[in-house]
């Protein structure tokens, strides 16, 4: 790749970063101003678990499935992508299925209140960011950043007017914060499941590839 080649990608993926981290900033006063301090906390817990979360179900294998994509012919990239989403797949559904049965429990744990109703919509939002964010992965790895940043301007524009009409107009609180990132992050998994669908194989499942793609990837987790 050329040094004005890495340059102009570089840019492109940059904006889409931006954008997404932009939303965050241009929702603030939105919420700031119409959310008690207490509600505000929980939008912020809310958030922060989210974070903390996506880092903890990437467990390292993210970077790992960047690495040795990237080098691979086309039938080793199979192995790698199916190995690594089916992994992503088996995690998150566990996990989500312990958030939603002990919903109550885990509400009063992070929120220091009882929202089960909000624990559900956050397992929900959850399991989609964490498969999407593959799809969107694999974007970059093929080196198509138009795309990726189309996918990161859909997400922005869907999470800002989505919290506008569910926030704003409709008065739904803190539900209605959570609404908006359900729909967005199913809208984004959705939009980019295709990416994927020609790209695995059940047949190329492997434990021995799965390990030697954790061995690389998993010391990751800390940095994360």
């Amino acid at each position: 790749m050329s040094v004005k080649s890495l340059g102009k990608e570089s840019l492109i993926y940059g904006v889409g970063h931006v954008a997404a981290r932009g939303v965050t900033f241009l929702l603030l006063p939105i919420y700031t101003n119409l959310f008690s301090l207490s509600d505000y906390g929980i939008i912020s817990l809310v958030y922060t678990f989210l974070g903390f979360m996506n880092v903890i179900l990437h467990y390292g294998l993210d970077a790992s499935l960047l690495k040795h994509y990237v080098p691979a012919d086309i039938e080793e990239r199979k192995s790698i992508l199916t190995n690594a989403y089916a992994s992503f797949l088996l995690t998150t559904i566990v996990f989500v299925l312990l958030l939603v049965f002990f919903r109550s429990n885990i509400s009063g744990l992070l929120f220091g209140n009882s929202f089960p109703s909000i624990t559900i919509m956050v397992a929900g939002i959850l399991f989609f960011d964490v498969l999407w964010s593959m799809h969107v992965l694999l974007l970059r790895a093929e080196g198509k950043p138009v795309f990726y940043t189309a996918v990161s301007f859909i997400n922005v524009f869907l999470t800002l007017g989505l919290n506008i009409l569910f926030v704003m107009y409709l008065k739904l609180g803190i539900s209605g914060v959570l609404i908006s990132n359900l729909i967005t992050s199913g809208c984004i998994f959705f939009i980019t499941f295709p990416i994927i669908t020609h790209r695995i194989s059940i047949s190329t499942l492997s434990v021995k590839q799965w390990k030697r793609m954790m061995k690389f990837g998993f010391p990751f987790l800390p940095a994360g």
